[in-house]
């Protein structure tokens, strides 16, 4: 299912948020946002002051088993919150659900030499290789997409912005692979 939650918070590329829905379970679970807080045609320094937070979340069982019922559910009105969740199977209506995200959380980034980091400055995906293949399978693609979309958003601000150093890419081909057992779940829910 996708859980969209509309959010202030900024957030990069591969972080995971705590969802917390009090009336579905107890306690917050961890779910990578797959993807970016600026819209493809922004710099860095450019940010709307509110934006969507989208989670690819599997269904198993607990609270994503009951979120996802709600979303397939009960069709009572309720009061529009915080968060919209669209279920697989044909319903494609978000249904408002009472959420709330805690997070992003740091994400750890590791360099391949420590002096790339002494001077404040964080290493991302793309900033160093000419070619990058991302792969992934199922809701894993969390990971990939928010990282392919930063790339290209990137891309677009250094071509638009050039010689910001915050926003150069290295990265001039970009393979995307995800691999499903059903393409037509994945496609429903996110066209």
């Amino acid at each position: 299912m996708l859980v969209s939650v509309r959010t202030r918070q900024d957030w990069k590329p591969a972080q995971h948020i705590y969802l917390h829905a009090p009336k579905e379970s107890i306690g917050g679970h961890p779910f990578t946002v797959c993807n970016i807080s600026r819209p493809l045609d922004q710099g860095n320094n450019d940010r709307n002051p509110e934006s969507t937070q989208e989670l690819l979340i599997r269904v198993r069982g607990g609270a994503t088993r009951a979120m996802f019922k709600k979303a397939m559910g009960s069709g009572e009105d309720e009061e529009m919150s915080v968060a919209t969740v669209n279920g697989l199977k044909g319903k494609r209506e978000p249904v408002p659900i009472d959420i709330w995200s805690e997070g992003p959380c740091k994400l750890v980034l590791v360099a391949e030499d420590t002096a790339d980091t002494l001077d404040g400055h964080e290493k991302y995906l793309g900033e160093d290789y000419d070619t990058l293949v991302l792969i992934s399978a199922g809701s894993g693609v969390s990971y990939c997409l928010s990282n392919a979309l930063d790339i290209v958003r990137r891309a677009r601000a250094m071509h638009s912005k050039a010689g910001d150093r915050k926003i150069a890419v290295a990265t001039k081909r970009l393979s995307f692979i995800w691999v499903v057992k059903k393409p037509g779940k994945f496609l429903h829910m996110l066209i």
